[in-house]
């Protein structure tokens, strides 16, 4: 239950929050726009002819958009974000030996039963937990679509002490209502409102229902994250009332190590693109693309079918109506004199060239590979597709710098909390956390097995840094290794006690002759 409290927000936080929230208005716009083009929410204005065949009533263009569309928009953003796959957390600390576990937890032994040992990392080993318990695997994508989509998205850190483990929580970049968004989401201020300095604080808006008396009542709601307190308000832009949720202690919530009294820094990672709207430029050819099938369909619903001209008379039909143009009318006259011109259907190659023409220009416009849409063209060779793909590879490479340092800056967060939080031994401080991605180009299994046998057989090199090379774990390579060595000894056994008994076999040596 919410206890509101007579303090005010402070004047200096409510015009900085008053001032991002008013002077971005454009921004607020084109960001609600991608939203729509991506959500395939796009400008389409039919006829009423063609709305009554495809669907929706006669005069009704709000939904338009969903009776027909062709969303290359998405495409461009998925072009990139489908290459954005964290492979793993890395750090730089040497780690300490320990035995080696499978994944039930028994200790790998070697080929004479002997503990196999290995480097463990405890950040390291940590920060992989933490992935999987976030499940970071499938909610990584959605965290990097919103970031490219908007330019821009949030993740807030938060601590749960049931678990006793960080959790992860996406959120979008905040639109205001009045300039079309949802009234949720968060806002970055920074020193001199440039990105580059000091995050000064982030805040978190949303609007709370609740049903008292069985009422519906909506709340604005406002939270704000310092580095060293966490404030709650609700009301409206021109009074915010600070508040207490039901747990809340006190107000401000401190937010400070309870174990050195220090801050804990804003648990929010702004994750931005620089670039700016992945798919800013594919608006245009967007709605040509649209615009273009609407004149295909018109077209073909007129002329792509042969028409008969009647001379000499009006064709009706038994009320005495004009016959409607479409497909399989037939025409027929008791006047002698009447007779009917056939013009053959038109051809609309020329309009349907047109579609293909904008999806090249729009992949061009935003260095997509035009094999990246569903084309129904010839296929190009492959080394044309990685040619066309080079200015795709090079947007991944730079999506994944600055979207590294972001994931890595969660890592950074979630050890704080830990070593704030968790009753365990700590995390080190000092370890550098970083991101390993995998590989953005499509992975030739067929080549890197060629390879990797060709390293074996040719170079002498051992299998275990094989097996490292292709991505295999250090507890697999120590089990393979372990049974290599099995099999070896096995080998020498058995050619041991062959020898053994070709010995026994021969005859006795006999002294050579004089």
């Amino acid at each position: 239950m919410l206890q509101r409290r007579p303090q005010s927000i402070s004047p200096d936080i409510l015009a900085q929050i008053t001032a991002l929230a008013q002077e971005n208005t454009e921004y607020q716009q084109d960001l609600q726009q991608q939203r729509d083009y991506h959500a395939g929410r796009q400008f389409v204005h039919l006829t009423d002819r063609l709305r009554s065949f495809l669907g929706g009533s006669i005069g009704v263009t709000d939904k338009d958009f969903k009776r027909i569309r062709l969303n290359i928009f998405r495409t461009v953003v998925n072009a990139v974000v489908e290459r954005l796959i964290v492979a793993k957390i890395v750090t730089d600390e040497q780690g300490v030996e320990e035995p080696l576990k499978d994944e039930l937890g028994q200790v790998v032994t070697d080929a004479d039963g002997a503990p196999q040992a290995g480097v463990v990392k405890p950040t390291a080993n940590w920060a992989g937990r933490t992935w999987l318990h976030n499940r970071m695997d499938a909610r990584q994508r959605g965290i990097y679509e919103t970031t490219l989509r908007d330019s821009e998205s949030f993740v807030l850190v938060t601590w749960d002490d049931e678990q006793q483990i960080a959790r992860f929580v996406p959120h979008p970049r905040y639109i205001d209502p009045t300039t079309g968004g949802d009234g949720y989401g968060c806002m970055a201020v920074y020193q001199n409102n440039d990105p580059e300095q000091p995050l000064l604080f982030v805040t978190k808006r949303w609007v709370e229902t609740t049903y008292p008396g069985g009422s519906r009542v909506d709340i604005d709601r406002l939270t704000i994250y310092f580095p060293d307190r966490i404030e709650k308000y609700s009301g409206m832009a021109s009074a915010w009332h600070p508040v207490q949720d039901a747990g809340d202690t006190s107000w401000p919530l401190p937010w400070t190590n309870p174990k050195t009294s220090e801050p804990l820094g804003i648990p929010i990672v702004h994750f931005r693109s620089t670039a700016g709207f992945e798919a800013g430029e594919a608006i245009g050819p967007q709605n040509a693309i649209n615009k273009t099938m609407i004149d295909l369909l018109a077209a073909a619903d007129l002329t792509a079918f042969q028409i008969l001209i009647a001379m000499g008379w009006e064709p009706i039909d038994a009320d005495g109506n004009p016959l409607p143009i479409e497909p399989g009318t037939w025409l027929g006259t008791m006047n002698p004199d009447g007779k009917a011109v056939v013009i053959p259907g038109a051809d609309l190659t020329n309009i349907s060239e047109q579609v293909y023409n904008w999806i090249q220009w729009a992949a061009m416009a935003t260095d997509t590979p035009a094999s990246r849409f569903t084309m129904s063209r010839q296929v190009a060779a492959e080394g044309t597709l990685k040619e066309q793909s080079v200015s795709l590879l090079n947007k991944c490479r730079m999506r994944q710098s600055e979207l590294g340092i972001a994931v890595a800056d969660l890592f950074v967060i979630a050890r704080t909390l830990h070593n704030a939080f968790f009753s365990a031994p700590m995390l080190d401080d000092e370890v550098t956390i970083s991101v390993e991605w995998e590989p953005i180009e499509t992975r030739d299994e067929d080549a890197e097995l060629a390879r990797a046998v060709l390293k074996a057989e040719k170079l002498k090199i051992p299998l275990s840094k094989i097996w490292a090379e292709l991505g295999y774990s250090e507890v697999e390579i120590a089990q393979w290794q372990t049974e290599l060595d099995l099999q070896k000894q096995e080998e020498m056994k058995m050619q041991a006690d062959q020898l053994k008994a070709q010995a026994q076999n021969q005859p006795p040596a006999q002294p050579p002759a004089t």
